[in-house]
Formats: structure tokens, C-alpha cells, sequence
């Protein structure tokens, strides 16, 4: 049976069991032993003790360098920035670290034969009972985030620990880390709600709204409004280009992707066409917003049709009060029509008076173009 030395000796009895041990090593001199013999005894005695009190040197050096490496060990077990526990297949904690014991609230010597599932918020219990059966089903990593229990939330906030768990292959044992993501939950659901916001204020804006990927021209979102004013439906208007749209040249239109992002002047003014053909006029206000890590163009269109067609037509009846003194009936009629044909697209103009028959009419001017 292999002798149990972990207990030091008392010193009475240690020397008893040297004395034994010489006795039966033939080191005493008896009458028989010679000189030379002696002579001999007498040198190994101290050179010996010498090599005893090396050893001894030797050993406390590497005592003196497991302490310290233990020491260093147990600093970084013990201070780590995360969490670790060692757990039975129940959940009751073996060992645990000092960062665990901080970021469940309780001293270290009161969390070892506790069970941690004690310490899980009810409503994320079956998750970390199903963490716990996968890590002691394979020994593969899983991970899963969970909630602390927390008697008064209103008190002390809900904090979220991420756990990451693999099975010790040797003695079948949990080991288990733990992080904080209490922030990191936080601005996931602070942005999460603000995408939402946008969202619905996007979809539901009575403002003509496109979000296009300034590298293809692809119209990657629209709203509602978008759908009436184009006429073409949401699912159509993502497969299409903003060149569909835009009544310009390509050349125009890439300067524009190109450029709007960084460019000074934030209202432009362009001309629109839509699913039945027809031409609008716009004001287009554009601005960068990252979408899924990519800045994409951000546009709001006012269709402004009719104002510029009020606007004009009002300069045009000041323009014809500036000159009604200097010009005749007919060449005010002219003019009127030629101004007409402009704002209609169109290409011959005529002006007829109704006889009192409401049925007869008479022709009285027609524009430049239709002679």
C-alpha cells in the first residue's frame, strides 16, 4: 500500500525513523571498520549534508514558483472581466470565480452547492435548462442569453447575461462563462424601436418617399404615397431603376448618384414619369442614411405640377398686362396660344369664338406653330 505523505511528521518520530534507516543502511562504524573507512565516513557526512541542503535550495525555488504561478492563476481566474462557474449536471455550482459572485450579487462562499438555475429569471428558466442538457448532450459550445432574477425591478434594473457552456470531457462537468450584454440588449431594442419608428413614419408618410443604392440606382424601398403618385405598386417599383423615372440622359443620372450624397445644394429640381406616361414636375430633397451598414439616398418628393403651371401662367398674364397697349388683338391671341402650346406639350394651337347658336365657331387666331 503507497505510504500517505500529504501530513508532516513530528520531529521525535522523524528522528526515530532516520536513526532506523541508518542503522540498517551499514553507515555506523563498528570495531571491524578501518581507518581508510572512516577517513571515508568522515567526507561523505558533510558532502552529504551539502547536497541535502541543495536539494532542499532546489526544492523551495520550485515551492517559491508554484506559488507564484498559482497565485497568477488564481488572479486571472478571479478576476477575469467574465464570469466562470463550474456546475454539476443540476446546475449547483462547484466553483465559481469572484467576477461571477459580483455579477449575481452574492458573496463566493454562499453561491458554491447553490444551484444557479436559482438565479435565472422565470421567464428565461426553460432556456437555460435546454443550455444546460445540450452542453451535457455533446461536448460542443452553446450559448444562450438569459435574464437575472431580480426580487424589486424597481429598485435594482434587469440585467442580461450571455452564457457560454462546453462539457469538461474528463470529470463530465459544465464549465460556464458568463458576460454582461445588459448595454448591448439595451441599444439593440433602442434600435430596433427607432427602425420601427422610421418605419411606419416612412410607410405611412403622406409624402412621396424612395430609398435608392446610389451604387446600382436600384429603388431599394417606397412608401404608399410613392405607389399612388407613380402608379406602379411597391414590389414594382423595387426592381426598377431611378432612370425609369428620371426624364434625363444616363450620363445626368449617374452625376447624380454619383454626386448627391456630398452635394451642397439639398432641393433639386427634376421631371418624373410615371405608369401611364405622364410627366411630372418635382422638387426632390435627398439625404444619406446607413441601411444595413451602407449609406443609401434618402429622397422625399414634392410633385410641384401645378404650382410651377400657376406660377407660370401668372408671369405670363403680368407679361401680357406689359404689353396690351403695344400689341393687337390678334397678336395677343397669338401670343397667348404660343404660351399655351408650351405648357400643354403641344404642337398647334387654335382660337375660336361661339356664335350665339352655341353651335357655330368661328376662327379667330392660331398659333405660330400651326402655320
Amino acid at each position: 500500500m503507497k505510504k500517505d505523505n500529504s501530513h508532516p511528521l513530528d520531529p521525535r518520530e522523524l528522528r526515530r525513523r532516520a536513526e532506523l534507516r541508518l542503522q540498517k543502511s551499514g553507515l555506523i562504524p563498528n570495531s571491524t571498520t578501518s581507518q581508510e573507512d572512516l577517513q571515508r565516513l568522515l567526507h561523505e557526512f558533510p558532502v552529504h549534508q551539502i547536497e541535502l541542503e541543495m536539494q532542499n535550495e532546489q526544492l523551495q525555488y520550485a515551492y517559491d514558483a508554484i506559488q507564484q504561478e498559482h497565485k497568477r492563476y488564481s488572479d486571472l481566474y478571479d478576476f477575469a472581466p467574465v464570469g466562470y462557474m463550474t456546475l454539476d449536471q443540476d446546475s449547483t455550482i462547484l466553483e465559481t470565480n469572484l467576477t461571477a459572485s459580483k455579477m449575481l450579487g452574492v458573496e463566493r462562499h454562499l453561491l458554491k452547492g447553490g444551484r444557479l438555475e436559482s438565479y435565472i429569471d422565470h421567464k428565461d428558466l426553460q432556456t437555460f435548462k435546454a443550455l444546460m442538457q445540450s452542453t451535457f448532450r455533446s461536448i460542443k459550445h452553446h450559448n444562450a442569453d438569459v435574464q437575472l432574477f431580480i426580487d424589486d425591478v424597481s429598485s435594482h434594473p434587469q440585467r442580461t447575461l450571455h452564457l457560454d457552456a462546453i462539457m469538461n470531457d474528463e470529470d463530465k462537468k459544465c464549465l460556464i462563462t458568463f458576460s454582461e450584454i445588459t448595454d448591448t440588449k439595451h441599444a439593440e431594442q433602442a434600435l430596433k424601436e427607432s427602425e420601427e419608428q422610421f418605419r411606419n413614419m416612412f410607410e405611412g408618410h403622406c409624402a412621396i418617399m424612395l430609398i435608392i443604392d446610389p451604387a446600382s440606382g436600384f429603388i431599394i424601398e417606397a412608401n404608399r404615397a410613392a405607389t399612388r403618385f407613380y402608379g406602379w405598386s411597391i414590389e414594382e417599383l423595387r426592381t426598377m431603376r431611378i432612370e425609369d423615372i428620371i426624364t434625363r440622359t444616363p450620363e445626368q443620372i449617374n452625376f447624380f448618384l454619383e454626386h448627391r450624397l456630398s452635394y451642397d445644394k439639398n432641393k433639386l429640381h427634376y421631371r418624373h414619369r410615371r405608369a401611364d406616361q405622364s410627366i411630372r414636375d418635382v422638387e426632390v430633397y435627398s439625404s444619406s442614411i446607413i441601411m444595413s451598414g451602407k449609406k443609401m439616398l434618402y429622397t422625399v418628393i414634392h410633385d410641384i405640377t401645378e404650382r410651377l403651371r400657376h406660377e407660370t401662367a401668372t408671369a405670363f398674364y403680368i407679361s401680357l398686362l406689359e404689353v396690351i397697349d403695344t400689341m393687337t388683338i390678334k397678336q395677343l391671341l397669338q401670343m397667348t396660344l404660343d404660351k399655351a402650346e408650351m405648357l400643354t406639350d403641344s404642337s398647334i394651337g387654335f382660337f375660336h369664338y361661339v356664335d350665339d347658336d352655341q353651335k357655330t365657331l368661328s376662327l379667330q387666331q392660331w398659333s405660330t406653330n400651326t402655320l
